[in-house]
């Protein structure tokens, strides 16, 4: 059985707690001399933090007892490029986007204080939290963790349409000793960006941070797969262009490099069809190419190219994911928001020729002291871009004839006739 809060705690009760939190909150930060917030004006005191706690006056009716509340802020409803914006630090020395983490509040205090202070029921089995138990929590906490964290987002980030060549360009690039690699590759963050997740992503990044909070040259990277081609908060809820991966990128570092590596787009959709579908078979994959390609014409009949490339209710139909091959309409998301200085972009069949030559453009392009990487197993990157079953002859033919007008412009944007794939 459940009962609301009031016939637990008395409204006089309440308020004495709610009045004594904001004395104890007051004190804190007054005895805590090198507190991280001592230069931040009271109102903003826990707001900086992403486990934020706000503290606020509700003024909406002078009989409402509960004059002080302690909540969440549900930053996901805010524009989230603003929200990033407001909560960034660039220290100038560091390449990274970095910033100091104020003391961190344990999640289960908090949730306890949002149960006691939003009126929200308790079991008759759980006792009312003990305000001064908690606060002697929370004081706890804060001390522990006085020190800081020190924060970073990745300078640069590899955007590759081979996953298997992805991970072995990662392989060579972090035997160098100024690059950290984050605890995962595929941390697939942005294309599902949510303002309210920030500190979930920079998590990926604390072993290259500690690195960085010692020495400035560090630089870290992310490498996801998805970022340069999905962009799931592009369209709103009425089909209008909304944000796209770059957008998101850009507020937070407008100084980032971007290594891209495009595959061919015949031998890419092959290859992922073989991965994704877990199966063998040529000449299934051309029966679903045909049926690709019919509805995607049929698409682009009453849609914009932009629309069939990005609209889930289009590329969920699709049997291959013919679409992701188009890469111009992606390459221009980005060079919306970033120079053609900031990015590289290889073909991989051609950059793959030298891979001496490769690493060292990338390590120039960063700004980093040369470094030879040990030699990687040839074999590895010819298995990659050679699947055991070919396609049909027949497939690579419709395949090439559909590629080649978005070749061509990638081409003519790039001024790279390597994008021909000829």
């Amino acid at each position: 059985m459940f009962l609301p809060l009031e016939k637990i705690v008395q409204q006089e009760k309440l308020q004495n707690n709610l009045d004594y939190l904001e004395s104890f909150l007051r004190r804190l930060t007054l005895e805590d001399e090198n507190s991280v917030f001592k230069s931040i004006p009271k109102k903003e005191v826990f707001s900086l933090s992403y486990s934020a706690l706000q503290v606020f006056k509700n003024k909406k009716s002078t009989k409402d007892n509960s004059s002080y509340r302690i909540y969440i802020p549900e930053t996901q409803t805010m524009d989230p490029i603003a929200a990033f914006k407001s909560r960034l630090y660039k220290f100038e020395h560091i390449k990274n986007p970095c910033w100091y983490e104020p003391p961190f509040i344990v999640p289960n205090i908090i949730k306890e204080m949002q149960m006691l202070w939003h009126g929200q029921v308790f079991s008759k089995e759980i006792p009312t939290p003990n305000m001064k138990e908690v606060l002697t929590d929370i004081r706890t906490k804060w001390f522990l963790h006085r020190q800081t964290k020190f924060k970073c987002f990745p300078y640069f980030y590899i955007m590759s349409s081979n996953n298997c060549i992805r991970n072995e360009i990662v392989n060579l690039l972090i035997q160098h000793p100024q690059i950290k690699a984050p605890s995962k590759i595929d941390i697939d963050f942005w294309p599902n960006v949510r303002s309210d997740n920030i500190d979930s992503y920079a998590d990926n990044f604390e072993i290259p941070s500690n690195f960085l909070a010692e020495d400035k040259f560090i630089i870290t990277f992310d490498a996801s797969s998805s970022t340069f081609f999905q962009n799931n908060q592009l369209f709103n809820s009425k089909g209008q262009q909304k944000y796209s991966t770059a957008d998101f990128i850009h507020a937070f570092n407008k100084n980032v490099k971007i290594f891209v590596f495009l595959q061919n787009p015949v031998t890419k959709l092959y290859a992922d069809y073989l991965t994704n579908e877990n199966t063998s078979n040529p000449q299934q994959f051309h029966d679903e190419v045909i049926e690709s390609i019919t509805m995607f014409k049929k698409c682009l009949q009453v849609c914009k190219l932009v629309e069939c490339i990005h609209q889930k209710n289009f590329t969920q139909t699709y049997p291959v994911s013919l679409h992701l091959g188009i890469y111009w309409v992606f390459l221009e998301r980005w060079y919306h928001k970033f120079s053609t200085q900031q990015m590289k972009l290889y073909s991989i069949e051609d950059a793959l020729n030298c891979k001496k030559c490769l690493m060292d453009n990338i390590h120039s392009f960063l700004s980093i002291s040369d470094f030879s990487s040990k030699e990687s197993n040839p074999n590895i990157f010819y298995n990659c871009l050679n699947p055991e079953i070919p396609m049909l002859k027949e497939t690579k033919i419709i395949l090439n004839a559909f590629y080649s007008p978005y070749n061509k412009k990638l081409a003519q944007i790039t001024g790279n006739t390597n994008f021909l794939w000829q």
